[in-house]
């Protein structure tokens, strides 16, 4: 009797296991690749939120109405003063690599909220880091994996962009919650173009290793300019 019990409780375990382990889906998307684009009716410049960016949610709003979840998004346009969540496509010359890319802006009026998008999925369990394309953000941006923040320095700068990444190593094979926040301030207008996001096996320094490295970058080109002028000088004497 005493197995039996035993044999009965792990396969109740099992079973209570089952549906969390089964709804557990990787990230999609991540790029903005996988958009079909269905206009709003009298709306020329909004289309239908689930079909252009499956597997993600978007949210703004202000002080008095609350944060709303989107139904639709901004196409190949960008807002004139109004927080909006902009998909930018063939056509719009924004694009950053493939045909899309998005934006979030923010509104310079006091009582409008961030503006973010938001995806829950399984992190690869070989992952250390979480890395994509944007550009720089007047007020900042912010990363976060279930809440809690992920540092994200720039790696690089790519053409006008920057690459960002972030160690999100604690993470690996966890079900989380990623947003990406671009952070509203009174009088103070934003736009954060973002794309290409990924999961890496590549692990991302410190951000002070990063900081060092470019600070030796800037010395090495100081130097070499020193010398130029120096032989500069030389040649002239």
């Amino acid at each position: 009797m005493k197995i039996r019990n035993t044999v009965f409780s792990s396969l109740m375990l099992a079973i209570s296991w089952w549906p969390l382990t089964s709804n557990a889906q990787a990230f999609m998307n991540l790029d903005f690749e996988a958009a079909t684009i269905i206009p709003i009716v009298n709306d020329p410049y909004q289309v239908e939120w689930d079909a252009a960016m499956p597997g993600w949610s978007g949210y703004y709003g202000n002080t008095y109405t609350g944060i709303k979840k989107r139904t639709s998004l901004v196409y190949n346009t960008l807002s004139i003063g109004d927080p909006s969540i902009d998909l930018l496509g063939p056509g719009s010359g924004y694009q950053m690599s493939g045909n899309y890319c998005l934006a979030l802006q923010t509104s310079v009026t006091f009582y409008f909220t961030d503006v973010y998008i938001t995806q829950t999925g399984t992190i690869p369990a070989d992952a250390n880091s979480i890395q994509f394309k944007g550009s720089s953000a007047r007020n900042g941006f912010i990363v976060s994996l279930d809440g809690h923040p992920i540092s994200m320095p720039a790696l690089k700068t790519d053409g006008s962009y920057y690459q960002y990444g972030g160690d999100i190593s604690a993470f690996a094979g966890q079900t989380v919650e990623l947003r990406i926040t671009d952070i509203a301030v009174p009088n103070s207008e934003s736009m954060f173009f973002i794309d290409s996001i990924a999961f890496s096996t590549e692990a991302v320094p410190e951000p002070g290793v990063i900081t060092l490295c470019c600070a030796g970058g800037m010395m090495v080109w100081w130097l070499l300019g020193r010398r130029r002028r120096t032989e500069k000088q030389q040649n002239v004497g």
